[in-house]
């Protein structure tokens, strides 16, 4: 009776691993259903700690504005400072219910800083950036366990999909609240004392397009998480928010604009300042929505799983049971008609449970034994093959011939069918694998390695350059030259396309081994490794830039791109990544200073001229909140009898500790950033005061008196009602001012500065064209142009001895009463430039042969002496 049981030995042992296999599929099923709970508590978390570093923000920045917390409050109805508390309740509360002491303390730390009086944005946006990061790696973590959970799960991709979804969820829901309140921190002035706002800002705008897009490759088409999103992204305050947003980046890198200039106290709308506002904040709220949804996705899966592991658990035990039953009764029917015949197929079965497929039993005795033993054979054949096959997809060769074998009879139909279906979703999950791995490092627009991806990489050479000092490593920054002009004039379309040409032939320019990569925008990187010396990098750079300005032909136009290429060394300093791409930043810009399409080396110089021009910027800006500018005069008198004619008004700097500064040491820094205006209207409302208080000078009181205006100031295109506001707030005569423009600043925008010249003349105040004759005015375009006075350059003064500048000069003279405008020569300093020029016909004369600039008190007391002509 024993023998006749070893047959039925195998379906015991086989029903006893089915049991253990349902048994950990419903454990593994009950750890996914517990972990799951965890990872969207973490979420949840997460969302609060965005809320609070929202409002942590938003409180910086109204205080460091110095406006009232409750004036705020009736501008947009939201009380910020409540929202700040509320927030830090519910961060509080999730810290004490999952435990994380690590995250608090980052907590902790980032509300000091709120608390602390000088904090700003930055340093908020930086304190809590360590606290996303210390959650970051909980939240990973938790994820990480569902995903190996579900792997170990059939059907449990889907959850591995959910997984992922919510991650790149949380992603985009922090990313949404970063541009939300990095947008408001640019914006406003008070937020926005330092650049790094404006970096955050495009760091944020970047995270949140690449995590939207990894979003919608992940959410289920048709699934309720996808419908939220796509509500979501196309909800009107959403868009609205990033259309902002794309108008503060058009203003942020306008070579003409600068981060302060694009808020404006004077024109604020406080209305719709605070529906901005309010619209932000529901944009960021809405993104929750998405959180929530696919963490819903995540729980609904789990739970999903959970009882498809109970279902399976109860149809094994079930199944089990029922072969058991059949088998006993089978035994107690046949076992005394087969048990000798069975015994010769003891051996082969006990090997088979053993693992050992290999072995055939001898077809021989009754007609049913020969029919066991011929199924017997056939079954060992056919678990030999189900092994081959198993084994092939372990090893993912899903290509190998052994998986086109078929067993004979239904069963190895079925057997087939479930391999090629097993086979069929594995190459998709690897394909999936590949593609979101991919698409996660890579550039959507021109398929080269992402930002991220770049600056991993980066450091990775680094590491190998600071290993092997024989190597160097060169970082090239490259810039489209006016891509914004492209965009305007042909299109966005055209645009990506030229964008695509411009990847593909600096991938086919650079060396074999360096790398191409995309920033962002209108922005690349190469990675140059390994390279001897500078000059390598440089020809390198010059060889993009030649390829890359070939013609690109799109839809019938000839577009002709440029770029301009800043190189930067990693050479034996311990500069970081970011560091590296700061410095080949820096020579992009002056690349672009000095004439755009060309590459520039940064380097010593360049360091020391960037450190040394933020300073000067930096004290030049308190220097005209304090009033540490001063005002000097230059006379101009009368060629004929040296008769004081009027004066030019010469902007001076009393730096304290230093004393007067020259003015080439601050003007061209002013000139370099929006400081040139707001230096302009300083000096335009001091000269006016002036002219003010000297309207009842027995000398002084109907002289004139000039002021020099920067091209950028003339471009904003308000120019003419800010002097007119001026002139009638103090009460002085129009024709007492005159307005000095370079030729440059006059012919950049000829029709913007037309308008403004002609009101401005209409009114009585003069206009002069200062250093004519350096530029590109031609004497046709001089008759053009809305002056009233020539200011002949001192350059040709000085050289009156040359017989080209002598004829020249005279030519100017006669021109200019040829036009009907008076001709003053600068830079007069001898008795005999005076003569050759009164000679010649010069109306007005001006420059040291006469007064050096003075103060206004020193210029009242000169007027009391004065030198005759006849004197050298």
């Amino acid at each position: 009776m024993l023998l006749a049981l070893l047959p039925f030995a195998g379906l015991v042992w086989f029903s006893v691993q089915a049991l253990e296999q349902a048994a950990d599929r419903a454990d593994a099923a009950a750890e996914i259903e517990s972990t799951a709970p965890e990872v969207i508590a973490l979420a949840s978390l997460d969302a609060h700690l965005s809320a609070e570093n929202y409002w942590a923000s938003a409180v910086a920045s109204t205080r460091s504005l110095g406006i009232p917390p409750d004036l705020i409050t009736s501008m947009i109805g939201i009380d910020m400072e409540q929202e700040f508390a509320e927030a830090r309740e519910l961060v509080d509360e999730s810290l004490r219910v999952l435990g994380l002491d690590g995250v608090a303390f980052s907590v902790d730390r980032a509300r000091d800083e709120v608390a602390h009086e000088d904090s700003t944005t930055t340093s908020i946006g930086r304190a809590y950036n360590a606290v996303t990061e210390a959650l970051g790696y909980p939240i990973r973590a938790k994820i990480d366990t569902l995903t190996r959970l579900a792997s170990d799960v059939p059907d449990g991709y889907d959850l591995a999909r959910s997984n992922l979804a919510l991650a790149v969820a949380i992603d985009v829901r922090t990313a949404s609240s970063g541009v939300a309140s990095t947008y408001f921190a640019t914006r406003y002035p008070g937020a926005a004392a330092e650049d790094q706002p404006a970096l955050d800002l495009l760091q944020f705008s970047a995270v949140y397009e690449d995590s939207t897009r990894r979003l919608e490759l992940l959410l289920e088409p048709d699934s309720d998480a996808a419908e939220v999103w796509e509500q979501v992204r196309t909800d009107r305050r959403v868009v609205e928010l990033f259309e902002r947003l794309d108008d503060l980046n058009d203003v942020i890198f306008d070579p003409d604009q600068a981060f302060s200039s694009v808020f404006d106290l004077a024109t604020l709308d406080i209305d719709a300042e605070a529906a901005a506002f309010s619209d932000s904040l529901d944009a960021v709220d809405l993104h929750l929505d998405v959180v929530d949804a696919v963490a819903a996705e995540v729980s609904a899966t789990a739970a999903a799983l959970g009882a498809d592991a109970e279902e399976y658990q109860r149809t094994v035990v079930a199944t089990t049971a029922l072969v058991g039953v059949l088998s006993l009764l089978a035994i107690a029917i046949a076992s005394w008609w087969i048990v000798r015949p069975l015994r010769r197929m003891a051996d082969v079965v006990t090997a088979m449970r053993e693992g050992e497929l290999g072995g055939h039993v001898a077809v021989a005795g009754p007609a049913e034994v020969r029919s066991a033993g011929r199924a017997l054979n056939e079954a060992a054949d056919n678990l030999k093959l189900a092994e081959m096959q198993a084994a092939a997809l372990a090893d993912a060769d899903l290509d190998h011939e052994v998986l086109e074998r078929r067993p004979p009879g239904r069963l190895g139909a079925s057997l087939q069918a479930a391999v090629r279906r097993l086979a069929a979703s594995l190459a998709e999950r690897a394909e999936l694998s590949a593609r979101l791995e991919h698409e996660a490092t890579h550039d959507g627009l021109t398929g080269l390695t992402n930002r991220s991806a770049a600056m991993a990489t980066l450091q990775q050479a680094l590491a190998r350059t600071r290993r092997a000092p024989e190597r160097d490593l060169a970082v090239m920054y490259v810039d489209v030259d006016d891509f914004k002009q492209i965009n305007d004039r042909f299109g966005h379309n055209a645009g990506d396309i030229v964008l695509q040409t411009i990847a593909r032939r600096m991938v086919d320019t650079i060396r074999e081994g360096d790398l191409a990569c995309r920033l962002g925008g209108d922005e690349f990187l190469v990675i140059a490794e390994p390279v001897r010396e500078a000059h390598e990098a440089i020809v390198v750079a010059n060889r993009l830039v030649e390829a890359v300005g070939e013609p690109v032909t799109v839809d019938g136009s000839e577009i002709r791109p440029g770029i301009s290429i800043g190189v930067a060394l990693a050479g034996d300093t311990d500069l970081s990544a970011d560091e590296l791409l700061r410095d080949a930043d820096l020579a992009v810009y002056r690349a672009k200073h000095e004439g755009r399409s060309r590459v520039e080396l940064c380097d010593v110089e360049l360091r020391g001229e960037i450190a040394e021009r933020m300073s000067v910027e930096h004290a030049l800006r308190l220097a005209i909140e304090r009033d540490e500018l001063v005002v000097h005069y230059q006379p101009v008198v009368d060629a004929e009898d040296d008769r004081l004619v009027s004066l030019e008004a010469l902007v001076r700097w009393n730096r304290p500790g230093v004393g007067l500064v020259p003015p080439d040491d601050f003007v061209p820094v002013a000139e370099r950033s929006h400081l040139i205006v707001a230096m302009d209207d300083w000096v335009l409302r001091a000269v006016v005061r002036q002219l003010a208080d000297w309207s009842d000078h027995p000398v002084l009181g109907d002289v004139p008196a000039a002021i020099n205006v920067s091209a950028r100031h003339l471009a904003a295109g308000d120019l003419d009602q800010e002097v007119l506001v001026l002139l009638d707030q103090f009460g002085v005569d129009p024709r007492r001012l005159t307005i000095e423009l370079t030729e440059s600043a006059l012919l950049e925008d000829l029709e913007t500065a037309r308008g403004q010249l002609d009101a401005l003349r209409s009114r009585g105040v003069k206009i002069a064209l200062d250093d004519f004759g350096t530029g590109y005015t031609s004497f046709a375009h001089l008759r053009q142009l809305p002056v009233d006075t020539i200011k002949v350059d001192k350059s040709f003064v000085h050289s009156l001895d040359v017989a080209e500048d002598r004829s020249l000069v005279e030519l100017i003279v006669k021109t200019g009463h040829v036009l009907g405008v008076s001709v003053t020569a600068e830079g007069v300093e001898t008795l005999e430039q005076a003569t050759d020029l009164s000679d010649m016909g010069s109306d007005h004369l001006q420059g040291f042969r006469y007064s050096s600039p003075l103060d206004p008190a020193s210029l009242e007391a000169s007027l009391h002496s004065s030198s005759p002509k006849g004197e050298s």
